[in-house]
């Protein structure tokens, strides 16, 4: 499968700023590729070992898989398909098979007790986002405080499940690097061929700290892509790489000489890579970072137009994009689950205007490919379309961006999700326990 994107994207600017304010706020965003209910999708509708009837796919079917207007069912890869502001599982019927699902779900605590480490992780996950999606307080214009009680219902039992399916910090460390395992799978090419942009490849040397990859962070204690930080409601960490044409000398040369209000324009041939790795709660109540990757994108440049503002001219240069996401099933398996997003495969349904894509009456969306949605906010000239660098370029020190170690890194993300209302709600429930 291939995911080579030529982007030549002709959008108005003024939509796509609007668009992506919306799209970054909150919902599942970032590769959430709801998928239809044919028969090859049914894994996505029961994820989990065992038949329909089993307490974990009878409760992911109930809580994530929803229905569109046309009947057609819809799961997700990453985040669960549920909406800033929405009313799903808070009234009516859904509120009353979440609440009677849930209490079956922590009604067979040897399910619990006998399941392999990555089903844990990936259930806790999913009842995270549920958690946070219901963890408001009400100010009876978005969040309305008749869903209050259904929304607190639903949070004490979903903190109880969180906390029944946490690992502890060792098992959460010894989780497999599926990344790792995609490089050495062979299955993506190692290295971009311009002469076969057509050929998704997976960077071999994108970790290795002395290889031509440079893993960079703003100088501020703060996740560098904010805007995907948002969209995944902090649960994940998105470590951002650059790669100039040369050896690694000139790419940590390049980072150390940007200075705002001079910035200089990289060259034709630079790569940048974002790779999202997974968050946890341990059995401590401690947010942890994993090693599991459940997204890769990376851009090439191949063509960087001389003015800033060029896109704003209808010249949005040429790069090639490509996106890895995580396949559920066959990381259970024991595979690195790691799949190439294809040219023509649809973006998520995500929100538009605030509102709920699955909701009755919902605006429908309009149609683009995944790969495209990348070019949506980066469409820019060169470094100017790399947004995670765009609000240290505007502060006045003389050193904007160095590479701390991951351990640090990590911390930075991990710090501001636990400063988030949401974990405030969550970590007293689950020390209450």
């Amino acid at each position: 499968m291939w995911s080579y994107l030529p982007v030549r994207t002709v959008a108005c600017a003024l939509w796509i700023g609007a668009a992506a304010s919306a799209l970054c706020i909150a919902g599942p965003l970032w590769g959430a590729e709801p998928r239809g209910d044919a028969s090859a999708d049914k894994a996505l509708l029961h994820p989990y070992p065992g038949d329909a009837n089993d307490p974990w796919n009878r409760a992911h079917e109930t809580l994530f898989v929803r229905q569109a207007a046309d009947g057609s069912r819809h799961a997700h890869t990453t985040d669960p398909l549920l909406y800033h502001g929405g009313t799903y599982l808070l009234e009516g019927e859904t509120r009353h098979r979440a609440l009677s699902v849930l209490d079956e779900l922590l009604a067979a605590p040897d399910r619990i007790s006998a399941a392999h480490p990555l089903p844990q992780l990936l259930l806790q996950r999913d009842l995270w986002a549920a958690f946070d999606y219901v963890a408001w307080y009400p100010d009876d214009w978005v969040f309305k405080s008749k869903h209050e009680p259904a929304a607190i219902a639903l949070r004490e039992r979903l903190a109880k499940a969180i906390g029944r399916l946490a690992l502890p910090e060792r098992e959460i460390a010894a989780l497999p690097d599926n990344y790792r395992l995609a490089v050495q799978s062979k299955e993506f090419s190692a290295a971009h061929d311009p002469a076969h942009p057509e050929r998704p490849f997976l960077p071999a040397d994108l970790w290795d700290e002395a290889g031509p990859w440079v893993r960079f962070h703003e100088i501020t204690a703060m996740p560098m892509a904010q805007k995907h930080f948002a969209g995944c409601g902090g649960r994940a960490a998105h470590p951002i790489f650059m790669r100039l044409p040369g050896e690694r000398t000139v790419t940590e040369r390049y980072l150390q000489d940007l200075k705002p209000g001079a910035v200089e324009q990289f060259p034709t041939g630079t790569m940048v890579a974002m790779v999202r790795r997974a968050l946890a709660v341990d059995r401590h109540a401690k947010v942890r970072v994993t090693p599991i990757t459940e997204l890769v994108q990376i851009r090439v440049y191949r063509r960087i137009p001389a003015g800033r503002e060029a896109n704003l001219k209808g010249d949005f240069g040429e790069q090639d994009v490509y996106e890895f996401i995580l396949d559920r099933q066959k990381l259970i398996a024991g595979q690195h689950g790691l799949r190439a997003v294809g040219p023509d495969e649809p973006f998520a349904t995500f929100e538009r205007d605030g509102q709920d894509p699955f909701a009755p009456r919902a605006r429908p969306a309009e149609p683009i490919t995944q790969l495209k949605s990348c070019i949506e906010c980066h469409q820019a000239p060169g470094i100017h379309s790399v947004l995670s660098m765009q609000r240290g370029l505007k502060r006045p020190d003389n050193k904007v961006f160095r590479t701390f170690t991951w351990e640090v890194e990590s911390r930075y993300t991990t710090k501001a999700k636990v400063r988030q209302f949401d974990w405030g709600l969550l970590q007293g429930l689950l020390e209450a326990r």
